[in-house]
């Protein structure tokens, strides 16, 4: 669990990279192969992909960010991309979140979302597409599902809360870092 808590305090990290508490990058390729691990902490690098994000002074808010390659389209696995993405609809700092509730889902299970057993038929992109764009998460197996390890449930929760469907109702990664630390806290009873 206090992994995962670090691996979500990077995202948020990357979310505050101008301390003004609002996201200022999407960093677009949140994987476990673009962390490392700087004095202890857990870090992300490889930003050839991503974009700043641009602040309207007159709206107080972000500029809109759109992607015209989504959702597979640029080559990259579509099993790992947000819905927003599928949808070609506006970018923000929540496509990161997502990424870091496929991140924890692949730390859990040791699978990718949306994997296919054995002898199940090979999904193609626009399989993944759809699954993603109709809302269908990425389902764990029943031991996952009813465990009662504290730390199993957390990084379920924090997925779910990651992968949430749409932007604007998922939560940020401060958000679900706080959560696993706080969760991580409890299960020690109060200790860190």
């Amino acid at each position: 669990m206090a992994g995962a808590a670090s691996i979500a305090l990077a995202v948020s990290d990357l979310q505050n990279v101008d301390g003004l508490d609002r996201p200022t990058i999407i960093h677009r390729d949140i994987s476990l192969v673009n962390y490392v691990i700087v004095k202890g902490r857990m870090k992300l690098n490889d930003f050839n992909g991503s974009y700043m994000i641009k602040w309207d002074k007159e709206r107080d808010q972000p500029c809109n960010i759109r992607d015209h390659q989504f959702c597979g389209y640029d080559g990259r696995r579509v099993d790992a991309r947000s819905p927003e993405e599928c949808l070609d609809n506006p970018l923000s700092a929540k496509l990161d979140v997502y990424g870091l509730g496929f991140v924890l889902f692949n730390l859990l299970t040791g699978k990718r979302p949306y994997h296919l057993e054995p002898g199940n038929k090979t999904l193609t992109n626009d399989d993944y597409r759809q699954l993603i764009v109709n809302d269908i998460p990425p389902s764990l197996s029943n031991k996952i599902e009813d465990s009662k390890d504290s730390a199993t449930i957390a990084v379920k929760t924090a997925i779910r809360m990651a992968m949430t469907h749409f932007p604007q109702e998922r939560p940020t990664a401060k958000a679900i870092a706080d959560y696993l630390i706080t969760s991580y806290v409890e299960a020690r009873g109060g200790k860190i």
